[in-house]
């Protein structure tokens, strides 16, 4: 609001009583003649003027009564102190219409400062209108008034920065110092009326005022206001709060300090103009307040001309800063209201509007969301409708109103939550809306609703997939008007069940669909995607994560992709991706548990809706890999179980168990066999120990080497294995004594070195797995012979060693996994040596048969480490503390050559048979699913041989054995050995 009263005063031609001060002098003058251009003609003025400067008390007495009004500064500078004590009562004639003005021509300076004093201008101390004046802070000049340390200023009506050109500057500062423009209705205070004009109120100063405040009110005008501090304030009683009319205007409002005002608006016009200008106004800072109270806040208007929106105006609300209005209307050319900073601007705390709504007027009109609150805490309030634009840059920003606006959502930065996990009925904009614009570093969640066209290059994703929201229950999140998904979608939250419902379409552009699925049967629970009378197309990365669950057959499978209402999808809309928990490279499936899931549109059988996408452990179906970034690791030259073929759909059933089950359990089994004994593979034949060093001891080193092959099977054939190992152990004799001359005690050491490399094969899936094991033991054996001066007789035999393996599985497609399994094994085992006769050669040599029952009691402890996956698959070797029997009998003949009659070389073929039984068979625990090798309970053996003496001190041995269990088990090994006697 502007009031004037023709405050550029003319000369006077009148007989006025007119005071005027001049420098170092007060003289009281009575002009007869028209005034000079530098002495104004007012009725009875004071003027203080050329470099005058006045105090009060001090120059003047207090209280310093005039009954016209104060020309600070006129043609050049003058000023005014009041200080405490000090009292000023100017413009007290009641029938008065000027205003006291400080700076009152172009070029003066003027000044009034009240320091702890009091003035008042065209009112008395009781704040009783006497004159009906405007004082002029920045008349035609520059104007200064400074009200401080308590201070009290009361006055009808004030201008700062009155006319073109001036300028005004108005500071209202410390505890208890007062500004007063409520003697009437119609009292208040203007901004840069038609100048410049600053008002300034800080550290508990205070203003009051009655009716409308325009900061900027002129075309031309420019104003500025700050309420900066705990305790400093703005009041006005009556009237609005006008920040840009037809010029610029801008408030701050800071550090606590507030504005209370009948109404508000910024970038509102002004009566004098039809066009708005621009208006600013921040509020920052904690209990920082522009209350207007149960009332619009108008950002813009409509120019009376055009009927168009008018004025640029902006509201930026900042580190707790408030706002208080009943709403928020914004008709600007212009118009924004920001929540931390503008755009463009490094985003700053969050403010907060208490409003009930904001309408967006126009297309131009924005709302900003430019803030630090990462907390997930920071809720916008208002109702947000009309035909503008809401743009979430930094921070998250949590809407949980139902709004109607229709613009554009552009999420370039932070989080924008459409509904909490209270808030499920939450609507982000109108039915009609714009696209909702994902940025590359936005975020787009909640449990409500979305309208308009998603496009997404950022990240799209469930409430409680959030930080610090991980606890929240599961939730739906719908975006009505469809996906066109170039980013990220994260359905996985803490447990599996979270949905995301596409309306119209879903358009996979290269994008990823993140869920969590349970690892079951059909009854799983999984994150979904919901098609509700959508087409889907395009293609997209489905990324699996483990969501517990030991694996288990399914028959139609996991539903993933729920195609409801007529939804449709293209076959390649969705594939697997390499990202998921379990899978394997190059093949396009996941393994997890025991068994190996793929993702089937259909899913099996004729259950399942043909648009829909489940997982499936039944049966494999031919997929269209991934391209693969780097060709398969060779990890041995294993020979192949089979062809590897994707099986018939129409006649697989089995569930589909993993090839790796297959390494694990051959791992754990040759850990604890690989490398147990009898006392022939170790020693040779018993017979030649007792003479051959010819005094009764005897001192000897031995070593053996073998190589071995494997053939099992595991899950009723689900899974074939086929190993190769090679043994090498070596050991010497460190004592032997004899208590009655024919029995013989000996003790030794031992050690070896093994590996083995296994290949096994699903037969379901076709997928194949390589497990490695390498490792060492050392031991320590003691034996015991009963022989005879016929060489008959009984054999006690037993050993203990330490074992330790270095572990690796390594599935098709999958990561190698490495672990580590140690543990001990020992062995007691006796024998008894019979002759049963001889026989005569044909070139006369006599050869002696033997016959030789025994048996063996093995225990084997060697344990694998529990060990988790990489996919998470808990794994844990069962059958370790097995115990294997053995029964059997061998039967040799003990003879020489003519060619090597009367020489030390002895030679004994033989033929070995046995039966070994196992108290329990290796497998292998998989998320809780048990697996054992097939067929190696009860196992029958044949091992034929021949071992000799070649000389007193060498001795070799050789045999190949056999062994055949049931259900596809065999194992054929070949032994070399020798021993050295010194």
């Amino acid at each position: 609001m502007k009031r004037s009263t023709d405050m550029v005063v003319k000369q006077s031609s009148k007989n006025n009583g007119t005071r005027i001060f001049f420098k170092n002098a007060i003289t009281t003058l009575l002009f007869t003649a028209p005034l000079s251009a530098s002495v104004f003609a007012a009725s009875n003025a004071t003027v203080i003027d050329n470099g005058a400067a006045e105090t009060v008390p001090g120059s003047q007495t207090s209280p310093w009564i005039l009954p016209g009004a104060i020309y600070a500064g006129v043609n050049s500078t003058g000023s005014l102190t009041i200080t405490t004590g000090g009292v000023v009562r100017s413009s007290t004639t009641t029938s008065g219409t000027n205003g006291s003005v400080l700076g009152y021509n172009s070029g003066s300076a003027g000044t009034i400062t009240v320091d702890g004093g009091a003035w008042y201008d065209g009112v008395d101390p009781s704040n009783q209108a006497l004159s009906n004046g405007t004082t002029a802070v920045g008349g035609g000049g520059t104007g200064t008034l400074k009200v401080l340390n308590g201070g009290k200023v009361g006055l009808v009506f004030m201008n700062v920065g009155q006319n073109d050109n001036s300028t005004g500057t108005v500071v209202v500062d410390g505890a208890g110092s007062q500004l007063l423009a409520t003697v009437t209705p119609s009292s208040g205070i203007t901004v840069g009326t038609s100048g410049t004009g600053s008002v300034t109120i800080s550290n508990g100063g205070s203003i009051i005022s009655n009716s409308a405040t325009t900061v900027g009110w002129g075309k031309n005008a420019n104003g500025t206001v700050n309420v900066d501090g705990s305790g400093s304030s703005w009041v006005i009683n009556s009237g609005p709060m006008i920040v840009g009319g037809a010029g610029t205007g801008s408030m701050s409002i800071t550090n606590g300090g507030v504005v209370k005002s009948a109404g508000g608006s910024i970038a509102g016009g002004s009566p004098a103009d039809d066009a708005a200008g621009k208006g600013d106004v921040t509020i920052d800072g904690p209990g920082s307040l522009w209350d207007i109270g149960a009332r619009e806040l108008n950002i813009g208007t409509q120019n009376s001309a055009t009927k168009l929106p008018s004025g640029n105006g902006t509201l930026v609300v900042s580190n707790q800063g408030q706002l208080n209005a009943q709403s928020i209307y914004i008709n600007a050319e212009n118009g924004t209201v920001a929540i931390g900073a503008l755009a463009g601007q490094t985003a700053a705390a969050a403010g907060t509007i208490n409003a009930k709504k904001i309408t967006l007027a126009n297309t131009n009109s924005n709302l900003v969301f430019n803030h630090t609150d990462t907390s997930g805490n920071y809720v916008f309030s208002p109702k947000i409708g009309g035909l503008g634009n809401v743009s979430q840059l930094s921070g998250i920003t949590v809407i949980n109103n139902v709004n109607s606006y229709t613009g554009t959502t552009t999420i370039d930065g932070g989080a924008l939550i459409v509904g909490d996990a209270a808030n499920p009925t939450a609507v982000l904009n109108g039915a009609t809306a714009a696209d909702v614009t994902v940025g590359s570093n936005g975020l787009l969640a909640g449990t409500g609703l979305v309208n308009g066209l998603v496009v997404n290059n950022g990240t799209v994703a469930a409430y409680n997939t959030l930080n610090g929201q991980e606890s929240q229950p599961n939730s739906n999140f719908t975006l009505a008007g469809g996906i066109d998904n170039k980013g990220t979608i994260n359905l996985a939250g803490a447990q599996p069940g979270n949905t995301l419902t596409v309306g119209n379409k879903y358009t996979g552009d290269n994008g990823t669909l993140i869920l969590k699925t349970y690892m079951g049967d059909d009854s799983s629970a999984s994150d979904r995607l919901v098609l509700n009378n959508a087409k889907a197309d395009g293609n997209t990365d489905l990324v699996i994560k483990h969501g517990g669950g030991t694996g288990a057959r399914t028959n139609t499978g996991i539903l993933l992709v729920d195609a409801q209402n007529g939804s449709t999808t293209t076959p390649d809309a969705f594939r697997l991706s390499p990202s998921s928990d379990g899978y394997r490279q190059n093949i396009g499936t996941i393994a997890a548990g025991a068994y190996d899931y793929s993702l089937t549109r259909g899913g099996d059988g004729t259950a399942g809706n043909p648009d829909s996408w489940y997982l499936t452990s039944r049966e494999v179906k031919p997929m269209t890999p991934l391209t693969p970034s780097t060709p398969p690791t060779d990890q041995g030259n294993q020979p192949p179980v089979g062809p590897k073929t994707q099986p018939d759909p129409a006649t697989t059933s089995a569930p589909v168990l993993r090839p790796e089950i297959g390494s694990y359990i051959d791992n754990l089994r040759a850990a604890n066999t690989i490398f147990t004994m009898r006392l022939h593979d170790r020693l040779g034949e018993t017979q030649y120990l007792d003479d051959m060093s010819g005094n009764g001891k005897v001192s000897s080193m031995w070593m053996r080497n073998i190589g071995g092959h494997t053939g099992s099977h595991v899950g009723n054939d689900a899974i074939a294995t086929q190993a190769n190992r090679y043994v090498m152990q070596v050991g010497g004799d460190i004592a032997d004594w004899s208590n009655d001359g024919l029995d013989r005690y000996l003790v030794g050491l031992m050690g070896g070195y093994a590996n083995q490399k296994s290949h096994s094969v699903s037969h379901a899936s076709g997928y194949n797995s390589r497990g490695s094991l390498n490792g060492y033991s050392v031991g320590v054996y003691g034996t015991w012979y009963a022989n005879d001066t016929t060489k008959q007789g009984t054999y006690v035999d037993t050993w203990a060693l330490y074992n330790w393996f270095n572990n690796s599985v390594s599935g098709e497609g999958l990561p190698s996994e490495s672990y580590k399994s140690n543990g001990f094994t020992a062995s007691v085992e006796a024998g008894y040596t019979h002759k049963t006769g001889e026989y005569q050669t044909l070139n006369g040599m006599v050869n002696q048969v033997f016959i030789q029952p025994k048996a063996q009691i093995t225990w084997m402890g060697v344990k694998a480490d529990n060990h988790t996956e990489i996919n998470g698959t808990d794994v844990s070797g069962t059958g370790d503390n097995n115990i294997q029997t053995r029964l059997g009998v061998r039967a040799f003949i003990k003879g020489q050559s003519k060619l090597d009659e009367g020489s030390q070389r002895e030679f004994e073929p033989f033929v070995e048979a046995n039966w070994i039984y196992n108290t329990d068979n290796y497998g292998v625990n998989m998320d809780g699913v048990r697996t054992s090798m097939d067929g190696a309970r009860n196992i029958g053996e044949l091992k034929l041989g021949v071992e000799g003496k070649i000389n007193r001190q060498a001795t070799l041995w050789a045999n190949v054995a056999q062994q055949i269990g049931d259900k596809g088990y065999s194992d054929t090994q070949g032994t070399v050995g020798v021993k050295y006697a010194f």
